[in-house]
């Protein structure tokens, strides 16, 4: 009802900036297990694999790291 009497339109984002607070995920990696799916990644047995052979690979020891596209997200990170 107030922004149909407003005279002239309101300008930009008119929320209060703390609301406007970076929260972190709660399913974020930490570094440890950034540094565990790299380390599987690199490792001798998984080196010349991409993740969408390691996952199943690592699934049928039954042994979860981190999913498929996390690993992909992490190698483009890496370079």
């Amino acid at each position: 009802m107030q922004r149909w009497q407003r005279k002239e339109p309101a300008e930009g984002d008119q929320r209060p900036s703390d609301k406007r607070r970076y929260v972190c995920p709660p399913n974020k990696l930490r570094e440890e297990e950034r540094q565990a799916v790299m380390a599987t990644l690199n490792s001798e047995a998984f080196k010349d694999l991409p993740p969408s052979q390691v996952v199943p690979r690592l699934a049928d020891t039954g042994v979860y790291v981190a999913s498929e596209s996390t690993m992909y997200r992490l190698l483009r990170q890496e370079g």
